[in-house]
């Protein structure tokens, strides 16, 4: 079984939101140390959740607020990287007229994690956890009525990531299609 690593997700966030600062023309709008602080530490409320009954997103700005004011930060910095992790999860607020350019990166990057290959991989995944005998055609079946349907609207804000999406996209219509072809449906 491969299991999904907040870990790991989180380093790949951290990835995609470096790669989507590198190609920003809006650089000098982001307060890139908060940013980083505010990625790293996005989902560490997913540990204590349902403990606190808070969404993950506020229930992680406690321990993320305890960790940096423990090491020193300026308390300004430590209100902003808590007001990311807080807002993250609010992906309805991407297109809002004057979001932090800031909290869009983070977003933007946080839900392309689970895109393209890795997308592919975890709806096989998703389809054998809900039936171990599951097949191929279970699996093509799932893409085609779950993934590439989410992936029609693309709701990426920025043009780089609005780029990454639409490649990212390209290759599962290209991987279902070959699926496709593979299974002669």
């Amino acid at each position: 079984d491969i299991s999904y690593s907040r870990y790991d997700h989180t380093k790949r966030v951290l990835a995609w939101v470096l790669r989507l600062y590198s190609e920003s023309a809006r650089k000098r709008e982001i307060r890139f140390d908060e940013l980083v602080v505010a990625t790293i530490f996005h989902d560490v409320g997913r540990s204590c959740a349902a403990q606190v009954k808070l969404p993950h997103a506020q229930a992680g700005v406690p321990i993320t607020r305890k960790y940096l004011e423990e090491k020193g930060y300026e308390p300004e910095k430590v209100d902003y990287a808590c007001g990311l992790v807080a807002q993250h999860s609010d992906k309805y607020r991407m297109r809002e007229e004057g979001l932090d350019p800031a909290l869009l990166m983070l977003m933007e990057a946080d839900i392309l994690d689970d895109m393209g290959a890795q997308g592919i991989v975890m709806d096989c995944m998703i389809t054998e956890s809900r039936n171990p005998d599951a097949k191929f055609e279970d699996c093509l079946d799932h893409m085609s009525r779950f993934t590439l349907r989410q992936q029609e609207n693309n709701p990426m804000v920025s043009p780089e990531a609005i780029a990454v999406w639409e490649e990212k996209t390209r290759l599962t219509r290209v991987f279902v299609e070959a699926l496709r072809n593979d299974l002669m449906l």
